[in-house]
């Protein structure tokens, strides 16, 4: 059970990485 909330919050994290990256991304094209 701890191991599928261990994968959860690592998926969360992952996500919010995902989504911060695609902000900048987002924010640098929109800069050129």
């Amino acid at each position: 059970m701890a191991d599928m909330q261990l994968r959860l919050d690592l998926a969360l994290k992952s996500d919010k990485v995902h989504a911060s990256i695609q902000r900048s991304l987002k924010e640098t094209i929109e800069t050129l």
